[in-house]
């Protein structure tokens, strides 16, 4: 049994009050009640040829709070690109997966079943970041992107490799 970690290969948020503007904070990405939304995509072509995975967890870095809205994550197809995603281009959210916790510091949340589903598929696992929706309009959480120098969004992956029949020579 192996775990891997696995940094987003692309972050973006978009706004809904503008949104046919394309978004970029640097280095980090929102969610906030004030309509901002968050993208994150996954590459999973690191994994080996055959892996079976038996775990798979999404962390992202939340270095502000405000109020108590927290992350509601969602899988989301991978038709977005972080140099010209809008809100307007954004995928829809699929299925709701799970809610962040309040508060600063590492979040994380159990996500094996689809990145299953979408190493089975095209290697791909994208995710769509939602306000909660309670509070005032800037309440929310702010998360560190790929593009941050340290404590950047991944899949933690653990898998197992399969052992091929054939041992020194000998078929089994």
């Amino acid at each position: 049994m192996a775990t891997t970690n696995i940094i987003a290969s692309e972050d973006i948020f978009m706004d809904e009050g503008d949104p046919d503007t394309h978004m970029t904070d640097g280095d980090k990405i929102h969610v906030k009640k004030r309509d901002y939304d968050a993208l994150v995509k996954f590459s999973l072509s690191s994994l080996p040829s055959g892996a079976s995975i038996s775990a798979a967890t999404l962390y992202l870095y939340c270095d502000e709070q405000r109020g108590t809205d927290v992350g509601k994550v969602y899988e989301t197809t991978d038709s977005w690109s972080e140099a010209s995603v809008t809100w307007n281009t954004a995928p829809a959210a699929g299925t709701y997966k799970g809610d962040f916790t309040s508060g600063t510091g590492w979040k994380s949340l159990s996500i094996t079943s689809f990145v299953v589903a979408q190493f089975a598929g095209d290697g791909t696992a994208s995710f769509r970041i939602k306000p909660e929706g309670i509070g005032d309009a800037w309440d929310g959480q702010r998360y560190y992107d790929s593009e941050q120098g340290s404590n950047k969004p991944y899949l933690a992956i653990t898998y197992t490799v399969p052992i091929n029949a054939i041992f020194f020579g000998c078929n089994f």
